[in-house]
């Protein structure tokens, strides 16, 4: 859950019992515009999981099985690691163009992330998006700031099993999966 976020220069505390905790970098939707797309092959922990990928694949192979799945966290979970979640949810009723313009970098960077898993993986036969945050929103927001970025990506590898994991007792995306 650390992995995205730290591309995108959040600062991350590791527990021995506990879950890694994610620092936001940004209090203002409108810092937004500072931000590049991460590279997964330079920037934070993606380029270490990368490496792990590359190490493990060998040992994977030598197994008898392969990668078959890469992951990212989605929009929303990103988007509320880089700003606090309430700061994030707020902003989509105070601000919804630019959180609008967030997710859109964000999709963009997720792209280029699921492909720079490929690149090492190789036999990549799915794609897995991980967004729990999308699941505390209504179905009209869901549907205007969310569907868009999901649909965007799921639609961008229509060859590959893709998969959306969502720990919610929220029922709106589940509506939404067969799109």
């Amino acid at each position: 859950m650390a992995t995205e976020p730290s591309g995108f220069g959040c600062k991350i505390s590791f527990y021995e019992n506990d879950l890694p905790h994610v620092y936001p970098v940004i209090s203002s939707v409108d810092e937004i515009d500072r931000f590049s797309i991460p590279n997964p092959k330079t920037d934070g922990l993606m380029t270490l999981a990368l490496n792990i990928y590359k190490h493990v694949k060998g040992r994977v192979e030598q197994e008898g099985h392969t990668i078959k799945v890469v992951a990212s966290r989605g929009p929303f979970t990103i988007a509320s690691h880089i700003m606090g979640l309430t700061n994030f949810l707020l902003n989509i009723k105070i601000e919804p163009d630019k959180v609008h313009k967030m997710l859109k970098l964000i999709t963009r960077f997720i792209l280029i992330w699921l492909e720079a898993q490929m690149d090492v993986v190789k036999e990549v036969e799915g794609i897995m998006i991980l967004d729990d945050v999308a699941g505390f929103i209504s179905r009209e927001d869901f549907i205007e700031f969310a569907y868009p970025y999901f649909k965007e990506i799921f639609g961008s590898f229509p060859n590959l099993v893709r998969i959306y994991h969502n720990d919610t007792d929220n029922p709106v995306p589940y509506e939404f999966l067969s799109e």
